[in-house]
């Protein structure tokens, strides 16, 4: 036994060089030519703190000594695609292998028990979820589906028990916790993602107590700062208060913190919702106010002496401002599978509805048949035109092209693509952060409304509905 303790010991010293550093060894097969990347987030904002990358060669072996100050949420990814998540903690090895061609393949040294756990606890909601490819909603009630999810998580602190011998006290009580944690994440996910707003619960539902459950107060919630927000917000609801009084919210949500450090990653987090996704919170309206949201930011700078987040924030503000309802839209030029060149400038004069997609967003397709459904409604309109924006980069080009040349639009209709130099100024005036995001334009040019997937192709309907009646 001691001799084992010698030579981990051994081990350390030889690996990192400082405590604030983790030690990466990766053993990757059929990797040539592949990108290895490890993104830790920013809890403070939305958004990627840092991101390293490192190409494989033919050995497959990849080591990165990265400097980490706190325990981070990371993201483990080979050319772009997550192979898993796990906690990052200053002074850790984590060592691992994995087989490009087999997803199943990933495989954990025996001293990262930690790691595989927070791996297997992230990747068994999903898993459960969505068994043999279909939703478990599809064959239960919503509040039997929390019922069920309530004693999966049961089974799984009683599979985190079992290392007691293993682990720490402190980090079996952490996993416990990031277990929990990532229920409550899924059990406010569901009624949106899986059941659609038509079943979502009410807020004095049964379903809802979990809230009770959420601790703001413990560290694991810096990973889930959207749970604590939306408890927030059920907590301000079920009040009879008015979600839409941001500032009268914002202060309430400030009031129920003590935290310095967790007040600075909730109210962060709070006002990267209000520009990059206000439907997450208010469904039943776009939401842009630069006067209020200029008055949060001083606030919030008060009490925040992160510079960095304040840019970042203060930016956002700034770029969602050419987004803001009667601004004249930027200019942009897009070809469709022709390679015939169209820009936005050449339809004034008409109503212009844009939908931006991705060949790489789930979502984007399933959103798809609507948008279709919305274009023929509207086909023999000569007053209004439907562009429907790819931002593609080359690896995707093919499999936009072989999409698109399959579809029939009428003459008021097209796809169209963003050349990959473009693409950034585009996203930047546009204020791209998801897909698929809804943009209407009105005759002169100038925005009348800009929403995302959770808003989507039933306010853009409304709107052109009044306006073409």
């Amino acid at each position: 036994m001691n001799r084992i303790l010698i030579l981990l010991l051994i081990l350390t010293i030889l690996g990192c060089k400082h405590q604030n550093e983790v030690c990466i060894k990766v053993n990757l097969k059929n990797a040539k030519g592949h990108s290895f990347e490890i993104h830790i987030l920013d809890n403070e904002i939305l958004g990627i703190k840092q991101a390293v990358k490192a190409n494989v060669d033919s050995s497959g072996k990849v080591d990165i000594n990265l400097p980490v100050q706190n325990q981070t949420l990371s993201y483990i990814r080979i050319d772009r695609h997550t192979i898993f998540q796990t906690i990052l903690r200053p002074g850790d090895h984590l060592s691992f292998t994995y087989d490009v061609k087999n997803k199943n393949s990933l495989r954990f040294s025996e001293n990262n028990k930690f790691n595989k756990i927070v791996h297997d606890i992230s990747s068994a909601y999903p898993d459960f979820i969505y068994k043999d490819g279909r939703s478990l909603s599809s064959k239960t009630d919503l509040i039997n589906l929390r019922s069920l999810l309530d004693s999966f998580a049961i089974t799984l602190n009683f599979k985190i028990d079992s290392f007691s011998h293993i682990l720490s006290k402190r980090e079996i009580t952490f996993l416990k916790d990031f277990n929990y944690s990532t229920k409550h994440s899924w059990l406010f996910s569901l009624p949106n993602q899986i059941c659609g707003e038509k079943l979502k619960p009410d807020i004095n539902s049964q379903y809802y107590t979990f809230i009770d459950e959420i601790n703001p107060k413990l560290i694991v919630y810096r990973f889930f700062p959207y749970t604590v927000i939306m408890k927030y917000v059920l907590q301000y609801k079920r009040d009879g208060k008015d979600i839409h009084d941001i500032v009268s919210f914002w202060n309430y949500m400030s009031s129920q913190i003590t935290s310095k450090e967790l007040k600075n990653v909730y109210l962060g987090w709070y006002l990267s919702i209000c520009l990059d996704a206000p439907s997450v919170v208010y469904q039943d309206q776009y939401f842009f106010d630069k006067t209020i949201l200029n008055k949060l930011l001083s606030d919030y700078s008060l009490d925040n002496h992160n510079t960095k987040t304040i840019e970042i924030l203060r930016d956002k503000i700034d770029l969602k401002k050419s987004l803001a309802k009667g601004t004249q839209a930027k200019d942009f030029v897009g070809y469709d599978f022709h390679d015939e060149l169209f820009k936005l400038s050449d339809f004034k004069g008409k109503l212009v509805f844009i939908e931006v997609w991705s060949t790489r967003n789930a979502p984007c397709y399933s959103t798809r048949p609507q948008t279709f459904e919305l274009i023929n409604k509207y086909k023999i309109r000569k007053d209004i035109v439907f562009l429907l924006v790819s931002v593609i980069r080359k690896p995707t080009f093919k499999q936009w092209y072989n999409i698109v040349k399959n579809e029939t639009l009428p003459e008021n209709a097209f796809n169209l693509r963003i050349n990959p130099d473009s693409i950034t100024i585009f996203i930047d005036n546009y204020y791209i952060k998801g897909y698929p995001k809804y943009i209407l334009i009105d005759k002169k040019g100038k925005i009348i409304h800009s929403v995302g997937r959770n808003l989507g192709i039933d306010q853009m309907e409304k709107d052109i509905e009044q306006i073409l009646k």
